[in-house]
């Protein structure tokens, strides 16, 4: 069953990212109806102004990287782009193209800020390997969604819930960047909040961790506990 992970990094963390900086307040989408595998990403939406885009354009063409960069579409206020490119170090595509990833969507709102991916994988264990494999090559993650296919329950009920508690533990963890690469909070800061020990925290989140596994995976649980 496929699983969907929303994440968000920074442009020097893959190299389209970085070829496609500039300081001008536009916003770009890659559009993502072409496989991953070969030239990934030739086609780039970048929305602004005139003046905005033609800047980003000239910025863009000039970089070494950019073979060539053409527009092939264009309505009011956004330009669409075939972009040929080549980059030496690209471990965030190569990571992605590994690990059979489907890019659903990739966008940055405007200069200074961090790109949005939706990514799907076949199943759990390669979204966990490709995170791993982020992990190693240092690229940084911001996990902020996780989603997968609905399964029903054998019996024809609806799969247990998480506890209150390990939602709302999960909740605050997510919200604080515990899951995020570095990590911005501890353990210790959490317990503080939920009023428990930070070890009763990571008891918590790891229970819930592994009851929001079962759900993805469509495994009936047992106790849920706290």
């Amino acid at each position: 069953m496929s699983i969907r992970v929303t994440f968000t990094t920074e442009p020097a963390a893959f190299a389209l990212g970085r070829l496609l900086d500039t300081d001008q307040p536009v916003s770009v989408t890659l559009a993502t109806t072409t496989p991953i595998a070969g030239q990934p990403f030739p086609l780039v939406w970048v929305t602004g102004d005139d003046r905005e885009i033609a800047s980003f354009e000239r910025t863009v063409r000039d970089r070494e990287g950019v073979e060539s960069l053409r527009a092939d579409t264009r309505r009011p206020s956004a330009v669409r782009y075939r972009i040929d490119w080549t980059a030496d170090d690209d471990c965030l595509t190569d990571i992605l193209v590994s690990h059979d990833a489907v890019v659903e969507s990739a966008e940055r709102s405007g200069h200074g800020t961090d790109w949005r991916f939706v990514v799907s994988f076949p199943d759990h264990a390669l979204l966990t390997s490709f995170h791993a494999a982020c992990l190693d090559a240092a690229v940084p993650l911001d996990v902020e969604r996780l989603d997968s296919d609905p399964r029903p329950d054998p019996g024809g009920q609806a799969s247990d819930d998480l506890s209150e508690k390990q939602r709302e533990a999960l909740a605050l963890a997510l919200s604080e960047g515990y899951f995020a690469v570095p990590r911005r909070t501890t353990l210790e800061a959490l317990g503080d909040r939920l009023g428990i020990s930070g070890q009763a925290t990571s008891q918590r989140l790891r229970r819930g961790v592994e009851r929001c596994v079962e759900l993805a995976l469509g495994h009936a649980g047992g106790d849920r506990g706290e």
